[in-house]
């Protein structure tokens, strides 16, 4: 399982995006740096509902996070992973446009684009960038080597 590829670094943002939806659900509420509040003040939800609904939507991202990190993808499950955080991307862009267009702005930069940005580039990688296929051949070819290096340090 090889790591430091796009993948890890999606799984560890979509780690650290859950533990925050977690443990501290009122960084959403605010504005970070140049960035615009995840949610508008609305009053006709409560915040403590959309508390609960973050922790929930948390406990899913810390999920993806542990899934992209561990999993060795391949040219097969990719195109399903691919096709996962390509939902996710083009939500929570549609998620931003829509949080506008009900404020009244035309664009305000927000978190939801650098989510969208993470899980396009992690569908790119997924999708077009995923490791080879394990065969009876790779295997055995990589036993050989495995061997021969061996034989060269006994030498």
């Amino acid at each position: 399982m090889p790591h430091g590829d796009f993948s890890d670094i999606a799984g560890l943002f979509s780690s650290s995006l859950g533990l925050s939806m977690l443990f501290y659900p009122s960084i959403f509420y605010t504005d970070i740096g140049p960035f615009a509040p995840f949610f508008e003040p609305n009053p006709f939800c409560p915040g403590s509902d959309v508390s609960s609904l973050l922790r929930l939507t948390g406990s899913t991202f810390l999920f993806m996070g542990i899934v992209l990190y561990v999993n060795r993808w391949n040219t097969l499950n990719g195109k399903a992973g691919g096709l996962g955080t390509f939902i996710i991307s083009l939500n929570s862009y549609l998620v931003s446009v829509d949080i506008d267009d009900n404020a009244g702005v035309d664009f305000r930069l927000r978190l939801w684009h650098v989510i969208s940005a993470v899980y396009f580039m992690a569908t790119v990688h997924l999708c077009f960038f995923a490791n080879p296929m394990w065969t009876s051949e790779t295997l055995k070819a990589k036993e050989v080597e495995r061997e021969k290096k061996k034989a060269a340090k006994a030498a």
